[in-house]
C-alpha cells in the first residue's frame, strides 16, 4: 500500500465508504493512516498546496452539486476546489500515478 497521499485518495475514489476521517487522520484501508492537513504538490490558483483532506473531499463529494459539496467542505473546515477547477483536478487525480502531476496548477 502507498503512503502517497495524492495517490492513496486515487487509489480509492471509486470506494469512498472504505475512507473515515478519524480525529485529525484521515483512515485508508490496511491500517494506512495520514494527517488530514498532509500537503499536496497540486496546488491553487495562487501557488497554495491543497491538503489530502482537501483531496479526499473532492472525490468523495464528486457527484454532488458544487453548493452541496461547497456546504460540506465548510462543515468539515476543509478548503474546497472553486467550482471551475473541479473537473480539472478530478481529471488530474484519475491519471495519476505517483510523483509529480503534470503541471496541475489551478
Amino acid at each position: 500500500m502507498s503512503t502517497d497521499p495524492v495517490l492513496l485518495v486515487k487509489q480509492h475514489m471509486g470506494h469512498p465508504e472504505a475512507v473515515s476521517f478519524d480525529g485529525e487522520y484521515i483512515a485508508f484501508p490496511g491500517l494506512v493512516r495520514v494527517r488530514r492537513t498532509t500537503p499536496t504538490h497540486i496546488v491553487d490558483k495562487d501557488k497554495k498546496p491543497y491538503d489530502v483532506q482537501a483531496l479526499w473531499m473532492l472525490v468523495a463529494l464528486k457527484d454532488k452539486k458544487f453548493a452541496d459539496y461547497y456546504k460540506e467542505c465548510r462543515i468539515q473546515g476543509v478548503k474546497h476546489a472553486r467550482a471551475l477547477d473541479r473537473k480539472k483536478l478530478l481529471a488530474a487525480l484519475e491519471s495519476y500515478t505517483g510523483g509529480e502531476v503534470g503541471g496541475v496548477s489551478l
